[in-house]
């Protein structure tokens, strides 16, 4: 556990943060870059970070047994994707007995996008797991897409949840469709993976969410040669086409810049000075999570997540600081996150005072404030739950984060990042 305060207020914060390069972009990036049929693509600025390191280790590593995350060059913040991401996975479809066991933790992206890619891969034999958190996360959806297509794909546990058996194939079909209102995930999982099937058409049904990463995915395939269309508003039309390796530079991440926007806006209601210069961001930018600089410009009373959900915690702990009552919509997708990330933000944020209501998918505070009950937070397993509480050392004399590592999925720097710029971090046992 740490504790978290500001360590000098007439000083304030102040200083350069170098952001981690976005892991929404990085993840699209390395599997587009397998798929590409001249070899894998030259990647610089890939994301190093628990997420990631899954992708990388599944689609790049050089032997057939499941590969350790010490093994091979690692990628960071400034370096190019090379070493072993400039091999194939030939390894994986090498006709052992045994499948290979492929164990993605807490990365709900790299199961997703790993579940289309294995099931098109010929010859894979893989078994996709996690942790227990991810085998309560639903994929039924994308399974049954795919098993429309020919996938052989068995539930190992619990039907409709992860671990997956997945034995590769050609697939093959003019059409998929699969349930858009659940995780743009498995829209972008298939729709990547569509060239190699022979689809041309892609139709989404229900209500479409996180539309955005919809748009992140289509743009990374026109930079690999590959551009898709909108028929109608939930129908994509993929044209028969290759994908050509060409270099990539990803961008800094805005999910992350969120944070430092909110402590932005803190620190101005608070007085306390602030002077801390963000670099890494790309404007105009691919990632729809973008939009949280507009958030804090107008701090609006009713918000709509239905693009941006993984702001929702930021906005929601920012706002009860900033004493902003709010009515947050769209936030349906949150209840099978990491965690519950309702239920865990109405507990934690009800710790510090703030009594939060939700109902058929819109979180709600009315600006009432009671005595807080404990200035220590837990933070679920969940990375964006340690960030946007840490935001609360703004306006308490100090705050506690259980389990501070859980930001390694996303932001392994994160509290080296406040240290520099004026917070005291500080290493507490745990209570």
């Amino acid at each position: 556990m740490i504790r978290l305060s500001i360590a000098d207020k007439n000083r304030g914060l102040q200083g350069h943060v170098t952001l981690p390069a976005s892991k929404s972009i990085s993840n699209r990036a390395l599997l587009l870059s397998q798929l590409c049929a001249d070899g894998p693509a030259p990647l610089s600025n890939v994301a190093d970070c628990e997420d990631t390191r899954v992708m990388r280790e599944a689609l790049f590593g050089s032997t057939g047994q499941q590969v350790n995350r010490s093994t091979g060059q690692q990628v960071n913040r400034s370096t190019s994707c090379s070493g072993d991401c400039t091999q194939r996975v030939d390894s994986l479809t090498s006709g052992l007995v045994d499948p290979t066991t492929i164990d993605v933790r807490g990365a709900g992206t790299a199961m997703r996008f790993l579940t289309a890619f294995f099931a098109q891969r010929e010859g894979a034999d893989v078994v996709l797991t996690g942790i227990e958190r991810m085998k309560q996360r639903p994929i039924a959806p994308l399974v049954d897409a795919l098993r429309a297509l020919g996938a052989d794909i068995s539930y190992m546990e619990k039907d409709g949840c992860p671990p997956l058996h997945i034995r590769g194939c050609r697939l093959k079909g003019e059409t998929i469709c699969v349930d858009g209102s659940i995780s743009s995930q498995y829209v972008s999982a298939l729709l990547m993976i569509a060239p190699m099937t022979g689809a041309s058409r892609l139709t989404l049904t229900g209500r479409i969410v996180s539309r955005p990463y919809i748009e992140m995915t289509r743009a990374l395939m026109v930079h690999f040669g590959v551009q898709t269309t909108w028929e109608n508003e939930h129908t994509l039309l993929i044209p028969s086409s290759t994908y050509r390796a060409k270099p990539l530079a990803i961008e800094g991440d805005w999910s992350a810049a969120s944070y430092w926007l909110a402590f932005e806006a803190l620190a101005r209601q608070q007085g306390i000075p602030y002077d801390v210069t963000l670099n890494g961001l790309t404007t105009p930018s691919l990632q729809g999570d973008s939009v949280c600089a507009e958030f804090f410009k107008k701090s609006p009373i009713i918000v709509d997540f239905t693009d941006c959900p993984d702001l929702v915690q930021t906005m929601a702990v920012a706002y009860c600081l900033l004493g902003k009552p709010f009515v947050f919509t769209g936030t349906e997708s949150l209840r099978i996150k990491e965690t519950d990330r309702i239920a865990a933000l109405i507990t934690e944020l009800g710790k510090l005072g703030y009594t939060l209501t939700y109902q058929d998918g819109t979180l709600e505070w009315n600006g009432k404030i009671s005595s807080e009950a404990s200035n220590q937070i837990a933070t679920y397993n969940d990375h964006r739950m340690a960030m946007a509480f840490a935001l609360a050392a703004m306006t308490h004399d100090a705050v506690c984060i259980e389990h501070p590592e859980v930001v390694s999925k996303s932001y392994p720097a994160f509290w080296e990042d406040l240290s520099s710029v004026g917070f005291k971090v500080e290493t507490i046992d745990e209570k």
